[in-house]
This record gives C-alpha cells, sequence and structure tokens, in this order.
C-alpha cells in the first residue's frame, strides 16, 4: 500500500510541479534569465515535495552555491536529483537518453536541463556552449562528473570536457558531498529506473546529507579543475577516490 500511494503522488506532483516548468520554457523566447529562474524555481519545489513523498530527510550543511556558478555532485542514484533540487534551485545537465523519455524529456526540457551526447565530441560542445549561456543568465548549472550513477562507495574520475564552460567563462565552481544513510539509496547496475523506483518507495525512506564547499576558482586548465574538484567532493561526502574508471559507459 506505502508503494502504491508514494508512486500514486509522485506522479500526481511530477504532473503539478510540470505545469511550471512548461511555463518557464514558454518564456524563453522572451527572456532566458526569466524563463530559468521560472523553471529552476519550479524544480526545486518538485524536489522539496518528491522528497517527502518518498521519506527522505534532506539535511544540508555550508553556504549555498552563488548564482552563476557550477555545482558538482558525485552520483548514487536518480535520487541525487530531487536531494539538491530540494537544497537550492538550478538547472542540471544530465544524459540524452531522458530527453526521449516520454513526459519527463518534456518537463525537463521546460525547467532549463540540458542535455549531453558524451559519446560525440559536436554534443559535448554544444553542451558547453549552452552551459556559458545559462551561466551567463545567472542560473547555477548542476552536473554530476563522475558521468554515471555509481555504488555510493567510492568517488569515480571526474570527467572534464563540461568544464570547459567554467574555464572559459571563469566561473567558480562549487564542490557538493552527497551522502544517505541507507544503501538502498545507490543505483546498481542490475536494476532499472523503475525497479529502483518502486523499491524506494516500499522503504522507509532514508536521511540525506548534502555537504556544500567553498567555491573555486576555475583557472585555466579544465583537467586540473576536475581532478581538484572530485578531491574535493571526495572529502565532502566522506568517500574515497577510486583508482579506477569502473565499468565503461
Amino acid at each position: 500500500m506505502k508503494r502504491a500511494l508514494r508512486l500514486a503522488a509522485s506522479a500526481i506532483w511530477t504532473g503539478i510541479a510540470g505545469s511550471l516548468t512548461l511555463m518557464g520554457g514558454l518564456l524563453r523566447p522572451f527572456s532566458r534569465r526569466l524563463s530559468l529562474r521560472v523553471g529552476s524555481l519550479a524544480g526545486q519545489l518538485w524536489g522539496k515535495g518528491l522528497c517527502v513523498i518518498l521519506g527522505i530527510r534532506v539535511e544540508i550543511q555550508g553556504a549555498l552555491p552563488p548564482p552563476g556558478t557550477v555545482v558538482v555532485a558525485n552520483h548514487w542514484s536518480w535520487l541525487d536529483i530531487p536531494v539538491l533540487f530540494s537544497a537550492f534551485p538550478g538547472c542540471f545537465i544530465s544524459k540524452h537518453e531522458i530527453a526521449g523519455w516520454f513526459g519527463f524529456g518534456i518537463l525537463a526540457k521546460g525547467g532549463g536541463t540540458l542535455f549531453v551526447v558524451r559519446s560525440k565530441r559536436s554534443g559535448a560542445r554544444r553542451t558547453v556552449q549552452d552551459m556559458e549561456k545559462w551561466l551567463e543568465a545567472g542560473t547555477r548549472v548542476v552536473f554530476f562528473p563522475e558521468g554515471r550513477a555509481w555504488n555510493g562507495l567510492e568517488i569515480l574520475p571526474f570527467k572534464s570536457t563540461l568544464f570547459r564552460a567554467p574555464v572559459d567563462l571563469q566561473a567558480s565552481c562549487v564542490p557538493v558531498g552527497l551522502a544517505y544513510d541507507s544503501r538502498k539509496a545507490a543505483w546498481g547496475d542490475d536494476s532499472t529506473f523503475a525497479k529502483h523506483f518502486s523499491a524506494f518507495a516500499a522503504s522507509s525512506g532514508c536521511n540525506a546529507f548534502v555537504t556544500v564547499g567553498e567555491p573555486i576558482p576555475s583557472g585555466a586548465d579544465r583537467k586540473e579543475l576536475a581532478a581538484t574538484l572530485r578531491g574535493k567532493v571526495a572529502t565532502l561526502s566522506g568517500l574515497p577516490e577510486a583508482s579506477n574508471s569502473g565499468p565503461e559507459t
């Protein structure tokens, strides 16, 4: 019964908050700054509501990232998105497959989510260009440099391609460490999104810990910046840096 109620409530709440993100999308041709502001606030509303529905209690430590910064965090699972949204408004970068998910893709686009095709250099280049536009509009741009959800036991090497945007603009980057007090928050390779969502909805929820670090100047070298931020995120999350890159994506 708990699972069914949470799944239904999640769907209804996503539809309600999603209508606001669509409003933000409609404003984009007239004012990018206002559009992204509306979309990111709608995302925060959605994240807070979904965390309540799923029984996720979010604890935030540190000052919130300033507007117009790049925010990077370690990646446990899809839960990281509502958890981070509940902590502060911003626009996410996501894998391009989500753009094609029925309903979710349209809502994410309306909210200002950027989609990246990591396997294509031209796709990553376009995402970097869009990131720069979003940052210049004063929006926080949030992404997971590991490039995939991992096991919640270690931090994978950070992919450096998207760090070209903050380096070009000399925008600061803010490291964020994510931690949960339940292994159920980790999304393993043997589970689909639907299965993990359903299993978590049947659980008692968990506590999520968002630890925000100090802004870091971008410097001139994106690979050096990625390595520095990985070390900061590892410290903030309390997780070690992995010695290898994990399975290929």
